[in-house]
């Protein structure tokens, strides 16, 4: 898994730059990422990386062993309310909790993943895992594993004390899209998180 997100994130090189987001917000969100972490008693690990990127605008994804991106732009619009920063980073650990990532590659490789054990090509499995991997950017969750993120999300807010009002200020925000953004396939999984408005309507009930 360590091998695969590192293999995937290598790949976006082209899409990002480095943050420019002060270090003081950077420490302040990571800290309040960590004490949230720790708080849930999660036996992943996680670290978290912040990007600028004109392509992908205001986004956060999470990798398979734990690595937790962000955008300058997503930081951003939510710096005033860093809760609602930590609702998206905790609604991407609950894809990496519930192995949404590692299964959408699986459901990817098909026959592919059986062909190569039974070779022994190890080192054709591990390339054409790191490729599904790459090509998990073009695709978008099922709707059920977001709402499972997001019910991930919101239980983890409530034990941690944070009203779900800052899930539900994240989402909102994340309607408000830049048009101006390129659709191409490879931003479409970062920039389009579907359903958004059914959601923030789950996400209000009691």
């Amino acid at each position: 898994i360590f091998k695969v997100s590192q293999n995937a994130l290598s790949s976006f090189d082209e899409l990002f730059q480095p943050s420019l987001i002060p270090d003081q917000d950077k420490s302040e969100i990571a800290t309040l990422l960590n004490g949230a972490v720790k708080s849930i008693g999660s036996k992943n690990k996680y670290s978290l990386l912040f990007f600028n990127s004109e392509v992908i605008g205001a986004n956060a994804f999470a990798l398979p062993d734990g690595t937790l991106i962000i955008t300058d732009g997503l930081v951003n619009k939510l710096i005033d309310y860093p809760e609602a920063i930590l609702a998206v980073l905790l609604h991407e650990i609950g894809h990496v909790e519930k192995n949404h990532t590692m299964r959408l590659i699986i459901e990817s490789l098909g026959v592919g993943i059986i062909f190569y054990y039974i070779v022994g090509d190890i080192p054709g499995l591990t390339e054409i895992i790191t490729g599904s991997a790459f090509n998990l950017i073009q695709n978008s969750f099922s709707r059920e594993m977001e709402l499972e993120a997001d019910e991930y999300s919101l239980e983890k807010l409530e034990i941690i004390g944070i009203p779900k009002n800052a899930f539900i200020f994240a989402m909102k925000n994340l309607i408000d899209t830049d048009d101006s953004v390129s659709k191409s396939k490879i931003v479409r999984y970062l920039y389009t998180h579907p359903q958004i408005e059914e959601r923030i309507e789950i996400a209000k009930k009691p």
